[in-house]
């Protein structure tokens, strides 16, 4: 809610709005027990610390498996020519031209 606004948004105060928060912090950071030794509360219970969680990027993931995929079919197709004694000559080393739509995706 902006200080600034004339007309404040109520719909974060209520229980949605609420939830988005959380799910949001939840997803960014977690709380773990602590494995330090000193780490121990008044109570003598183990405490808790806030970690860091970044997720991966769904579309680097996607990335990864296309050019596992590329790499593995390469390498049985680099296979298949040294069993088969052929006479062409086969890099063992090959290139993967990645073209993105702008600068932006290619960052």
């Amino acid at each position: 809610m902006s200080a600034s606004s004339k007309y404040p948004s109520g719909w974060m105060l209520q229980g949605a709005g609420e939830k988005v928060f959380t799910l949001a912090k939840e997803r960014v950071y977690r709380l773990v027990p602590d494995d330090r030794k000193s780490a121990t509360n008044h109570d003598g219970k183990k405490s808790k610390r806030l970690v860091q969680v970044l997720e991966d990027k769904p579309k680097e993931e996607l990335l990864h498996q296309v050019l596992t995929e590329v790499e593995n079919r390469w390498k049985a197709k680099v296979q298949k020519a040294q069993d088969d004694g052929c006479s062409r000559n086969i890099s063992s080393s090959g290139n993967v031209l990645l073209m993105v739509k702008d600068e932006r995706a290619l960052r």
